[in-house]
């Protein structure tokens, strides 16, 4: 069988390993087995975690010296956590979904740190013994918790809320020290290195206008050094960022950000790209804009909307977009094409939507409730039959977040959204770009043709419905520079002719 990278773990003698395993031939009922240096791999022995679930995934961690080995596994994608650790009497399973733990793995003198939303929706720090009893560190705020690392004498936490990031700096008494001095406007958090030996930390950052840079946070001194930085690709110094919101069809108010050239203001003629994901808990962060770049320079509009599914705001927030709540994703996207409209940004003629994977799924939908809200569509590896997605591999491991269809009340809520099977014959539909990678394993490519070819048998606008698979490609993870580079430039290309986005730039006038 196979085994999976982030799943290995030492022995404390290092005579030995324990590991993930896959059964042969098979992508399920992974669970963990021990190998002893210097035997044939056919002898090892099956540790822990028979008959669990055939969607766990597992992630093995070693304490500092190798006292304690513990396993972090969940049950499909967008499930809580569970803790197992090793004991003298052999792997045991200590803490269950009720702690709903959304991350942690780092170890302390006491024990191993998680981030739990048990009693605590926006997250609170804990550090667990092996027999599963606990501490909490630090409690809840109004930041919500994303990861937690140690430092020497205290914890280094990074916290969202909304589009606003940053990292805060704990003693080991739980008592706030500072908010590490990070750009604290519209930076969108990578890495944290760190151990609990050292007063140095290792932070990775970017925003919407620079790349990635790589500073050294003292812990004694608060001080930061930079370390690396990424050359820009251009001169982003006349974009800015306008922070608004939308009310959804609820009433929740959902944060957006609309980035444009300083000399640019709202416009009903303006070609804008709203982009969102919404989905698994993810926060929504900026990301260095790069090429889009081109785009803002001749007058054009790009705004990223943090709806619900996603973990701008903690738990709540990803569950007011999960399962049977999905629907609420769709309203949240909608509710910012018309927050756009209303502030005078755009028109149904001039706005285009563009999302990837789960943000596939997300325009896909809102294209199909919504055909005369847009005037251009870019998905990229999308999920688009939503009923049949469980049927294949990946789609199993998604049951957590999009819902399983045997269970009623599931299965009427993904039918309500599912794209593929809401597409209706005879409407109008607007010019879409689907594309997909032959390779793909996480979204089979089948789920693009099968949409594509129902919106090119459905519409009657005379708009085209392109459908491209990219045979040397899979989902993207793994895409080469010159890979990522043509899939940005088609879905702009694709975007500028359809939205009508003139040819030259605003200081060339």
């Amino acid at each position: 069988g196979g085994t999976t990278p982030p799943a290995l773990a030492w022995d404390a003698d290092e005579q030995g390993v324990t590991y993930v395993r896959l059964p042969k031939d098979s992508l399920f009922s992974a669970s963990l087995y021990h190998h002893k240096l210097g035997t044939e791999s056919e002898t090892d022995r099956e540790a822990f975690g028979q008959g669990l679930s055939e969607v766990a995934e597992w992630e093995l961690t070693t304490s500092p010296g190798g006292k304690m080995t513990a396993a972090l596994v969940h049950f499909g994608d967008g499930a809580p956590y569970q803790l197992a650790f090793q004991t003298e009497d052999g792997w045991k399973m200590v803490v269950d979904e009720e702690a709903d733990i959304r991350a942690g793995g780092k170890w302390v003198s006491e024990g191993l740190l998680a981030v739990s939303h048990e009693n605590a929706p926006r997250g609170e720090v804990r550090v667990y013994r092996p027999d599963g009893s606990f501490k909490v560190l630090i409690p809840q705020s109004q930041w919500a918790v994303m990861e937690v690392r140690p430092i020497k004498g205290g914890l280094l936490v990074s916290r969202v809320w909304g589009d606003q990031q940053r990292v805060e700096h704990w003693n080991s008494k739980g008592e706030f020290v500072r908010v590490v001095p990070l750009p604290v406007d519209g930076i969108g958090l990578g890495s944290m290195a760190s151990s609990g030996s050292s007063s140095e930390a290792l932070i990775t950052y970017q925003s919407w206008t620079h790349p990635i840079r790589w500073v050294s946070y003292n812990a004694d001194s608060g001080k930061l050094r930079t370390v690396f930085e990424v050359p820009p690709v251009g001169n982003f110094d006349d974009i800015v960022l306008t922070r608004t919101e939308a009310v959804s069809k609820d009433g929740t108010r959902v944060p957006l950000v609309v980035l444009h050239h300083k000399s640019v203001t709202p416009n009903a003629e303006r070609p804008p790209i709203l982009y969102a994901s919404g989905g698994f808990g993810v926060v929504q962060q900026p990301r260095y804009l790069g090429a889009k770049l081109a785009w803002l320079e001749r007058g054009g509009v790009y705004a990223v909307a943090n709806i619900r599914g996603g973990g701008e705001f903690g738990e709540p927030w990803h569950k007011g977009g999960q399962k049977t709540n999905k629907q609420n994703v769709f309203d949240d996207f909608y509710a910012c094409a018309q927050a756009l409209q209303e502030a005078g940004w755009t028109n149904p003629q001039k706005l285009g939507i563009m999302g990837g994977s789960n943000g596939g799924l997300l325009v896909a939908a809102s294209l199909v409730q919504h055909p005369q809200a847009f005037e251009a569509v870019v998905g990229l590896v999308g999920v688009y039959d939503s009923l049949g997605h469980e049927r294949f591999p990946n789609g199993r491991y998604n049951i957590p977040e999009y819902g399983a269809t045997a269970v009623e009340s599931e299965f009427k809520a993904v039918l309500g959204y599912s794209p593929l099977q809401n597409v209706k014959p005879g409407t109008p539909y607007p010019a879409v770009l689907l594309e997909t990678g032959e390779n793909d394993l996480r979204v089979a490519p089948w789920q693009t043709r099968k949409f594509g070819a129902a919106l090119q048998a459905a519409t009657t606008s005379g708009e085209p419905v392109l459908v491209l698979t990219k045979t040397n490609a899979g989902h993207g993870q793994g895409a080469s520079f010159s890979q990522k580079v043509g899939r940005e430039a088609l879905s702009l290309s694709f975007m500028a002719q359809h939205l009508g986005l003139p040819e030259s730039p605003i200081t060339n006038k």
